[in-house]
Formats: C-alpha cells, structure tokens, sequence
C-alpha cells in the first residue's frame, strides 16, 4: 500500500520498507481478466506484466501493489510501533 494508514492496518507491530521496482505496471481491470493475481497477467503472447496497482475497494484511494519478484524489492528499513 502506498498509505501508511493502510500499512497499520495489516501490520502486527513490524513495518519494513522497501525499495521496489515494479517494472512495466498493469493496472486492472484488464480486458478478459476474471481471474485473481496469483500470477502476473499477460500482455502479449508470451510475455506477462511486471507487477499490478490496484485498489483494495472502490471506496479508498490507496493504491496497492503486487510485485511477483522478490528480487524487484531491496529491504530497507524496518520500522518496530506499538
């Protein structure tokens, strides 16, 4: 997510940041799409979308972002709250 708001919200206690390259982007709703994002979308023969930014609801502004690499993210900081 793109809000720390919304980071609170998941988190247990522990936030890490990361660097992280998303790389060519789709952003739903993708033409035929009906399945989740288990697995980065195609968008051509045989290539497939770096990542996703999406939104959770249509009733938030927060972007969220699924990035199917892990070496697309560096770890950067982590951030220890209550």
């Amino acid at each position: 997510p793109d809000s720390l708001e919304k980071v609170m919200h998941y988190s247990k206690g522990c936030i890490i940041i990361a660097r992280v390259c998303l790389g060519d982007a789709a952003v739903p709703p993708l033409p035929g799409s009906t399945s989740s994002y288990r697995r980065p979308p195609p968008k051509g023969t045989s290539e497939e979308f770096d990542c996703v930014i999406g939104r959770a609801s249509s009733r938030t502004s927060h972007k969220e972002f699924i990035v199917y690499r892990h070496t697309k993210a560096y770890p950067e900081y982590i951030v220890l709250h209550s």
